[in-house]
This record gives C-alpha cells, sequence and structure tokens, in this order.
C-alpha cells in the first residue's frame, strides 16, 4: 500500500468521529410505557457544560407547535430559560422521534420537577441549550 493512501485512510480515520453526529438518546420506564431520560440533545456543541434543575414554570414552542424552549425556575427562585434544540429527524427513525417527542412533552410539562444538562453557549454563556433531560429527584 503506497503511502498515500495510508495518509488518505489516517485522516479519514480522524474526521469522521469529528464529523459524525450520533442521534439522540432515550430510556422507557420498566413497563416501557414512559421516557425517563433522554440524553444527546444536540445544538449544544462548543458550549461551556452547566446544569439546570428545578421546576418548569413554562414552556415555548416554535409555529408548528413543536417545543422549543422551557423557563426552569431553580430552588433559590432564579428562573433560567433553556432552548430545545430541532430534533435530527432524518438522522432517526420514526419510532424513536416518536418517543423523543413523547418523553420531551412529559418530561418538561409544566409542573415538572428536572435535573437538566445544559450547554451555556453564547460570548457570555448566556444561551442555555438542553443536552440531557431527567427527572429531579
Amino acid at each position: 500500500m503506497s503511502t498515500r493512501w495510508i495518509a488518505a485512510l489516517l485522516a479519514l480515520a480522524v474526521l469522521v468521529p469529528a464529523t459524525a453526529k450520533a442521534a439522540p438518546r432515550y430510556k422507557l420506564d420498566r413497563d416501557r410505557q414512559r421516557v425517563v431520560e433522554i440524553t444527546n440533545l444536540g445544538g449544544a456543541t462548543g458550549c461551556l457544560p452547566a446544569k439546570v434543575a428545578g421546576t418548569v414554570v413554562s414552556q415555548e414552542t416554535d409555529p408548528r407547535g413543536l417545543l422549543s424552549g422551557v423557563t426552569v425556575e431553580e430552588a433559590d427562585g432564579t428562573e433560567s430559560y433553556a432552548n430545545v434544540h430541532e430534533l435530527p429527524a432524518a438522522q432517526m427513525s420514526a419510532a424513536d422521534l416518536k418517543w423523543i417527542r413523547q418523553g420531551l412533552d412529559q418530561l418538561l410539562a409544566k409542573g415538572a420537577r428536572v435535573d437538566l444538562q445544559v450547554g451555556a453557549c453564547g460570548a457570555s454563556g448566556s444561551v442555555l441549550v438542553i443536552k440531557s433531560i431527567r427527572p429531579l429527584r
């Protein structure tokens, strides 16, 4: 094998993992009836990791009626708005997309107590983008 081929294969091996994006994942309860956790939500690439935990006090939807963000009140009374990045529907099966959307509606319902892993984006980290969701215990 020539040196050029080896160099090309090595470059490809480095680039593919860096550019491939994994689709969001979800966990179901034991009865496989409800989503109990969603991870790997996109849109926070290059952002600093942060956490928001508290009660969902409001939801915002986009013009299509899809959830686009929530306001969470933390224990100290601070309210934080966190964006829900658009799902990569083309990378997901119809069944997975259904479960993820159902999970977003359940886990981020008004009054739900949530533990969010977010990306703090923008120059001051003031734009929060949800990366994972689980119920607050």
